[in-house]
Formats: C-alpha cells, sequence, structure tokens
C-alpha cells in the first residue's frame, strides 16, 4: 500500500483532509503564552539518542531542491525561488492572511512577560503564498517584514521559550527570501537589519540547544532564564531547535553558518543591534552587563562553536526536523486523560469523542499526554505552540529543498498527518485544557486560534508536497 494510501486509511477524513474550513473565524488578538515559564518535562517517547534517525543528509546548500513541476499541486514560479515545492494555498486562505493584523513582539515591564501578537501564523501563510507565485500577497508580505525592524516589535532571541512565538517571524524571513521579486524590494539597510534577526535568533537558539553546552545540564538563556531545557515538551523544543534548522537554512546551510557563528564577536553584536534600533533583541543580548545570570561574551563565542545536537550536526537538517517530529507526534490518540474522563472535567475534549478518528494509534501531539513541573498535562493551548511550529519548520526544509524520502522521513508523515487531524478535531469540538495542575479553560476555534489558517499549513502547503 502506497504512503497515500496509508495516510487516507488512516485519517478518515474526506479527501485525505483533516476536517473542514468550517473550524472558525480568526481572532487577530490573542497571543501565545510566552511567558509562562513552566518546567515542561516532556513525557513520552524521548529521542535524544537520534536513534532510527538516517544521519547524512546533504548539507543544506540554500537553493538545493527541483525547480521544475513535479506534480505537487502547485510549484515556485520562475521568479519565487529555487527550494523545494510546496503547495500554494487557497485564496481564502491567503485573504485570510493578508487581512490578519500584523504580527509584533513586546515585553510586560512589570512581570517580564514576553508576547507575539497576534501569532497566528499568517505572516508565514502570507510568505507561503508569495514563494508559490500568488502575488496578491506581496504587499502584506513586505509591509509585515517591515513591522518589525524597529519601534520595539522586533523578536527577543532569547534561545528558550519564547522561541516557539519568534518563528512566526523567521520561517516569514527564511521563505521570503526564496523570493526575488519580494526580496529584492526591500533596501540594502532592511535585509541587514533582517540579517541582525536571523542571527540574533539563530545564535540564541544554538547556544541554548548544542551539546557543548548542555554537558552539566540545560545552561541559562541569554536572558539569565533558567527554565529553557531542550528535551522539555515540544512547546520548547520545536521552538528552541527548529530556530537552529530555519536559521541554518537562511544563511546558506552549513559552511556560512559555522563560518558566521566562529567570527562571532557578542559585545560587538550586541553593540550593533543597539545601533541598529533593534531594542528587544538588544535588551535580550545585553542582559549580560547587568545580570551574573546571563551567560557572558566568553562563554556564548565558545558555545556557539562545533554545533551538535544530540549528536545531529548543522549539515543534517532533516535528520534534525525528523528528530523533533517523531517526539512531538508520539502520543496515542485518546479523547483525553484517564480514557477520556480527564481530571475534573479538564484534560478532555468538550464533544465528539465518540466520533474521535484514529482512538489507539500513534500521532496525537505530545502535549495532549505529557506531564509539566505540576503532574499530568492534556492542553490544546500548549499542543497549538508545538503542532504549529513544527509544520512552520518543515516548510522551511522544503522550501529549501532539504526534504528528501528517507525511510525517517518517510515514517514521520503517517503519525504527523494523524496528529494534525487530531488537534484540529478537538478544538473543533473544544477542548478542557489541564496543566500546571488546574483546569485552564477551554480551547475551541473561533476564539483561540485560526483554524482555517493554521490547518492550511498542512491540508494545503505540506500534504500537497508530500502528494497526500
Amino acid at each position: 500500500m502506497s504512503l497515500r494510501s496509508q495516510l487516507c486509511a488512516r485519517l478518515a477524513f474526506p479527501a485525505c483532509m483533516a476536517l473542514s474550513a468550517a473550524c472558525g473565524a480568526q481572532n487577530g488578538t490573542t497571543g501565545s503564552r510566552s511567558g509562562d515559564a513552566s518546567s515542561d518535562t516532556g513525557a513520552g517517547p524521548d529521542v535524544a539518542t537520534g536513534a532510527g534517525i538516517e544521519a547524512g543528509s546533504p548539507d543544506s546548500a540554500g537553493a538545493g531542491g527541483p525547480t521544475g513541476d513535479s506534480g505537487v499541486a502547485s510549484s515556485p514560479d520562475a521568479d519565487a525561488g529555487a527550494g523545494g515545492m510546496l503547495g500554494r494555498p487557497s485564496a481564502a486562505v491567503v485573504a485570510d492572511a493578508v487581512s490578519a493584523t500584523l504580527s509584533y513582539y513586546h515585553r510586560n515591564a512589570s512581570t517580564g512577560d514576553i508576547w507575539c501578537l497576534p501569532c497566528d501564523g499568517a505572516p508565514v501563510m502570507l510568505a507561503v503564498a508569495s514563494y508559490t507565485g500568488d502575488s496578491s500577497a506581496d504587499a502584506r508580505l513586505l509591509a509585515q517584514m517591515r513591522y518589525l525592524l524597529g519601534n520595539g516589535n522586533d523578536p527577543f532571541g532569547t534561545g528558550g521559550y519564547a522561541a516557539n512565538d519568534e518563528r512566526n517571524a523567521t520561517a516569514m524571513y527564511a521563505i521570503a527570501k526564496l523570493v526575488p521579486r519580494v526580496w529584492s524590494q526591500l533596501t540594502s539597510a532592511e535585509t541587514h537589519l533582517i540579517d541582525l534577526i536571523m542571527e540574533a535568533t539563530l545564535v540564541a537558539s544554538v547556544y541554548s540547544t548544542s551539546d557543548k553546552t548542555n554537558t552539566n545540564g540545560a545552561p541559562n538563556t541569554l536572558d539569565g532564564i533558567n527554565d529553557a531545557n531542550r528535551d522539555f515538551n515540544p512547546n520548547y523544543r520545536e521552538g528552541m531547535i527548529g530556530a537552529v534548522i530555519v536559521g541554518t537554512e537562511y544563511f546558506g546551510g552549513q559552511g556560512p553558518t559555522e563560518a558566521m557563528l566562529n567570527a562571532y564577536d557578542h559585545a560587538a553584536f550586541t553593540a550593533g543591534l543597539k545601533t541598529a534600533g533593534l531594542n528587544n533583541l538588544y535588551f535580550t543580548f545585553s542582559t549580560y552587563l547587568t545580570n551574573s545570570a546571563a551567560p557572558s561574551p566568553q562563554t556564548v563565542e565558545q558555545g556557539i562553536t562545533g554545533y551538535a545536537m544530540h549528536g545531529i550536526t548543522l549539515g543534517q537538517m532533516l535528520d534534525m526536523y525528523v528528530y523533533l517530529a517523531t517526539n512531538t507526534f508520539s502520543a496515542t490518540v485518546a479523547c483525553g486523560l484517564d480514557g477520556g474522563a480527564g481530571i475534573g472535567g479538564a484534560g478532555k475534549i468538550l464533544s465528539g469523542c465518540s466520533g474521535l478518528p484514529n482512538v489507539g494509534m500513534v500521532g496525537e501531539e505530545l502535549e495532549f499526554d505529557s506531564d509539566d513541573a505540576q503532574g499530568l498535562r492534556s492542553d490544546a493551548s500548549y499542543v497549538h505552540l508545538g503542532e504549529r511550529d513544527d509544520l512552520l519548520n518543515q516548510i522551511v526544509v522544503v522550501a529549501y529543498g532539504d526534504w528528501m524520502s528517507t525511510s525517517a522521513a518517510t515514517a514521520v508523515l503517517g503519525p504527523l498527518a494523524i496528529g494534525v487531524g487530531d488537534y484540529f478535531y478537538k478544538i473543533t469540538q473544544g477542548y478542557e485544557d489541564y496543566s500546571h495542575g488546574v483546569d485552564e479553560g477551554s480551547f475551541k476555534c473561533g476564539t483561540n486560534t485560526d483554524c482555517p489558517l493554521n490547518q492550511a499549513f498542512w491540508t494545503e502547503v505540506l500534504a500537497p508536497a508530500h502528494g497526500l
């Protein structure tokens, strides 16, 4: 049986897709929980050893994929770059992204919480639309790219939990760079600022996730926080390790990226962020000046050379992605904790349990059945962060031509498809979240996330890219 047939049989959705776009309207005002410093231990299969991952993926060349039509739903037009094939998002989804409020980042000065508002994936969908030849997204994409380049709107680049929100910006920039029609409209000053953002987010997560810096446990992040472990739940690891994937692709693969990291001067780079007016990044990178808990410039510089993450190097982008996805979609599909009964009415689907597809199969996103510092966790809002970042990380890997049909890469698509469908089924019905030992309230399409837009990252963009 072909992979396509296997997935159709598993998913049991019309046309092998995961529910209809009736999932709900966009809510452009909801931020994610990037200020929540929880100890997400990430129960479930840990793939820290890299077992089952096929080594030896070719070095990320930055533009190594096919440029012709390979039967995918849509291929990049002649001006869209030379990466892998991505499906073209529908006009309705593109319109949804175009109408979304521009995303930006900010910090609550009194609590220290870091937020991305709205962190709905629209910037990345705009970039994907332009990449696949839909010029109707170009103007809004350029506006969004520019909106983050100053005025306190830039990402923070901590290398920790907040990295899950950075993908909203960094995946957008990485994909847009492959679209000359769009990229050529930026000034040299603007591309310099984008390069600084991409280098900062890369350096921060290379430092926090490297084997070298994790020898004696997780290091403090660049802002002096000690609650950021690369082996925590997907809402941590997909953001942190995903930043390494996306940044490496953006800078041209292993060779150019390692050369940049080897030449990195933390004090000089920090001063450059201040001069550039990237105030959020400067806040993070200058923490060492006022807080001894933050790593020193020398410590950062030593920590980012010779990168490997559980033995996976910067020349193995696909292997690194498979490592993430294997963990993220590793739980067994169920209606909730305790066989669907939940805990005190939380940690369970609110309705539709009898119709839940794929019960008992592997692929449920881990944070539907995981734990945190206070005990069990089954929380759709945290699932959203890991699931979303996983798809955005994969989109970048595919766009840069690094997706190959290795046995490990092909094998991860089955659980992933099950997990994405499971997530959207549950939040269409409504899910009562349970984490940190308490009922966290309900999470549902139309109130907490933009279902049609986020679902389309799989159903319209990635599934067609894999011929599904």
